[in-house]
């Protein structure tokens, strides 16, 4: 597995400062199981970004074209 081999690769330092970086963004994000849900409370109607629901956005093809993008730039810039 290629996510092993590379784990295996890296330092004691490295390592640690990945833990680190975890568990900040850990501590940064909400546990869907101990906020809203543990007070019997429906899910969260906040405006902001889930950025572990990245995956699930529904971009067309078309809009993430960097090409067609900088073209449409472009013409708007003029």
């Amino acid at each position: 597995d290629l996510v092993r081999e590379a784990e295996s690769q890296l330092t004691k330092e490295e390592k640690q400062r990945i833990q680190s970086r975890k568990r900040v963004e850990d501590e940064a994000l909400p546990d869907e199981h101990t906020t809203s849900s543990s007070r019997g409370e429906g899910p969260s109607k906040g405006k902001d970004v889930d950025p572990r629901n990245w995956g699930n956005t529904d971009i067309d093809e078309s809009d993430l074209d960097l090409n067609a993008q900088r073209e449409a730039l472009s013409t708007w810039a003029q």
